[in-house]
């Protein structure tokens, strides 16, 4: 895995990171709504050390330490009957004050305990004769605190009952449940990428292949009834990706005429034949001479997509049953030809491999400007492989979310071993919501009409 495949899982995660942070928004919503409420109040009590004890004007921290754990304490909890709260005792920092602070489902209850602990420390101070209750002002002239007395204590903020609860908090549940669903939906998303061995992208393909996308087919519900691009209204985003795909092709070598090309696919059901025939009528359309071969010899497609015969083709040629410009057959679409099966054989592999073949694409080559075979798929069988020799260069169909990278691998390998050019790759059957960020095969206005219709038949030799 390189990090450029790392970023780019990373940089599509983010999607479902948002929409997973938005859920864990509203269920940390919900969940503050439900759980329960937690109110608290303060009550502060004033520690000042008595006349003349120290020179210093403030009591010292080790003590204040110690009479904050006091009214945090057990003692002072049980005098105020804190069962059903927290109590807890501290020190303001930078002062002589400690603050009983008390939690409580109830608010009036917070406010009752807090208040009762700061006046039991009090209390309790004053009984184990360390300290004295402040005097008031009135009382300012009144006798000196015995010697053992070192601090005087009063309580000087009393507790007020909260009007709303510490908890839970809405805004900080809520922005730690967004918080949790992103990083949670991040992860999820990038695992289920980065473990994903099929091909969802054309980055994917792009990087398994080693070679140019030469276009993206989106998946089309009505393909059974409308196979052919004929049959489509001329903005149709499949009939644009079919064009796109010959404009590709074109531009690969713009000096080269007479081509001979294999259109072939890693497993069977990519879409290979349908492709095929779409593109050898993309090229008839730009003013090109096409023959269409079908040399998927064990389950071909061509004479049912065309309404062709299908008893004599490129068997019966190769067997020297029939002469090619007796079994090549005209199409309905300017400057296509098709040339079918003819009777099965029993040996595909063989029988494309013969001086036959190679002499037939000779023949055709001079022909037609351009010979476009509709191979089986390279994989299950070694026939495609065979083709790609005959061949100037092959173009590799990859089948959206069915075909794995290790697949896409294991057919350019089988190119490569036979030293077959590929000349780049289709991504099919692609899904609108994927292909639309790349732009392929979305119509346009303004797009050429289809040539009018011919009458089927035979085609004579030029």
């Amino acid at each position: 895995m390189n990090s450029e495949r790392t970023s780019r899982v990373l940089s599509r995660s983010w999607r479902s990171a948002v929409a997973v942070a938005v859920v864990g928004a509203l269920v940390a919503l919900a969940a503050s709504f439900i759980a329960p409420q937690r109110y608290e109040a303060t009550a502060d009590v004033l520690l000042t050390p008595v006349a003349d004890v120290s020179a210093d004007d403030a009591v010292d921290a080790r003590l204040l330490q110690s009479y904050a754990l006091v009214l945090g304490g057990r003692t002072i909890a049980e005098s105020v009957d804190a069962d059903d709260a927290d109590l807890e005792g501290s020190v303001v920092e930078g002062t002589s004050v400690l603050r009983a602070t008390a939690s409580s489902g109830d608010a009036d209850r917070a406010a009752e305990i807090s208040q009762g602990a700061a006046e039991n420390l009090v209390a309790l101070l004053v009984e184990r004769g360390v300290a004295v209750e402040s005097p008031a002002p009135d009382d300012a002239g009144d006798d000196e605190p015995p010697n053992s007395v070192v601090v005087a204590a009063s309580v000087v903020e009393s507790a007020a009952v909260p009007a709303t609860p510490v908890s839970p908090s809405i805004p900080w549940w809520v922005a730690i449940g967004a918080l949790v669903g992103a990083l949670l939906g991040l992860l999820v998303s990038a695992v289920r990428q980065l473990t994903d061995r099929y091909v969802r992208t054309t980055d994917d393909l792009t990087e398994a292949a080693s070679a140019p996308l030469l276009a993206a087919v989106a998946y089309d519900r009505q393909i059974d009834r409308s196979p052919l691009v004929t049959d489509l209204d001329p903005q149709d985003p499949r009939f644009e990706a079919t064009r796109i795909l010959r404009t590709n092709l074109q531009f690969l070598d713009v000096d080269s005429s007479d081509t001979v090309l294999t259109v072939t696919s890693c497993m069977s059901g990519d879409g290979k034949s349908t492709t095929a025939a779409n593109l050898a009528i993309a090229l008839a359309h730009g003013g090109e001479q096409v023959v269409l071969i079908d040399a998927d010899l064990r389950r071909p497609r061509l004479a049912e997509l065309f309404g062709l015969d299908g008893l004599d083709g490129l068997t019966t040629t190769l067997v020297g049953s029939v002469d090619p410009a007796d079994a090549v057959q005209q199409t309905r679409v300017p400057g296509l030809d098709v040339l079918t099966t003819g009777k099965l054989p029993p040996n595909p592999s063989e029988l494309l491999a013969t001086n036959a073949m190679s002499d037939l694409v000779h023949v055709l080559r001079a022909e037609y400007d351009v010979v476009l075979f509709d191979a089986p798929p390279l994989l299950p069988v070694a026939d495609a492989a065979v083709l790609a020799t005959l061949s100037d260069g092959a173009v590799l169909l990859v089948r959206h979310g069915r075909t794995t990278r290790e697949q896409v691998r294991a057919a350019v390998g089988r190119l490569e071993a036979v030293g077959a050019p590929l000349l780049g790759t289709v991504l099919t059957m692609v899904p609108a919501r994927v292909i639309a960020p790349y732009g392929y095969g979305y119509g346009y206005k303004g797009s050429a009409p289809l040539p009018a219709p011919v009458e089927l038949g035979r085609r004579a030799r030029r």
